[in-house]
């Protein structure tokens, strides 16, 4: 799953990932979004437009732009899929950042990277009683004098607070998974994705669309992906006959 945008909208693209034995792949879904939309919410979106086409991906390569403990967390929970993407890297603060700090939600508490409890924890509720997070606080009595404090606070503070979300464990795990070696052999099958926008800028000249607006844009680059398909297709039957049959 790829994305490109120009001034005023955003194409999400969507292929599969070829088998070994069979190097071709096809594009199964793109949408256009204002380019100041999030890309987050679009991996979910995508699951759910392919499965109304029968399809149902067991993994979905995206980039980092798509990735978030909540999207990881709902793609495998309601669609089945592993969201196969790295996390993008936190902004450096110069203090241990959140993901060092592990939550207990059930428990109401979070441990720091000292295993040092915290004080105070506030739990996020949403309008339907949903948990959307909390704030934890570590007093001026568990933070002074600890051998991390350096570390963790900033010259002026004498205590910490954090807040996470309710996939905070989600998105940890999923950082330290894109760290193993395993990870990164098997995350080079999504870069050839990226051909999606090289292909609609070469000979389509689609690279930036031509018109305006959400809507036009949108017909635009579909058929666009359609054209790419369909050249797709006709290289499958040049180079691959045998994987076609044909029947008259």
């Amino acid at each position: 799953m790829e994305s490109s945008g120009g001034w005023g909208q955003k194409l999400h693209a969507a292929e599969t990932v070829p088998a070994t034995q069979l190097p071709f792949s096809f594009i199964v879904d793109g949408e256009m979004t204002p380019a100041n939309e999030p890309d987050i919410a679009q991996p979910i979106s995508t699951l759910e437009r392919v499965e109304e086409r029968a399809l149902s991906p067991g993994r979905l390569y995206v980039d980092k732009g798509y990735v978030s403990g909540e999207t990881v967390a709902k793609a495998q929970s309601e669609h089945g899929t592993e969201l196969y993407g790295p996390p993008a890297i936190p902004r450096e603060t110069g203090r241990l950042p959140v993901e060092k700090f592990s939550v207990d939600f059930e428990a109401g508490r979070a441990t720091c990277p000292a295993q040092k409890t915290s004080d105070t924890f506030t739990i996020e509720l949403g309008d339907d009683n949903r948990v959307l997070g909390a704030t934890a606080r570590f007093g001026k009595a568990t933070c002074v004098g600890c051998a991390l404090a350096a570390q963790c606070l900033r010259a002026t503070q004498s205590a910490r607070t954090v807040s996470f979300t309710a996939y905070h464990a989600t998105l940890v795990a999923q950082r330290e998974k894109a760290q193993t070696p395993e990870f990164k052999a098997e995350y080079k099958r999504r870069s050839p994705g990226e051909g999606i926008f090289s292909e609609l800028a070469g000979p389509l000249d689609l690279r930036r669309s031509k018109l305006v607006g959400v809507l036009k844009s949108s017909f635009e680059q579909i058929q666009g992906l359609a054209a790419i398909n369909v050249k797709r297709l006709f290289n499958v039957f040049k180079r691959h006959p045998e994987a076609v049959p044909i029947r008259c």
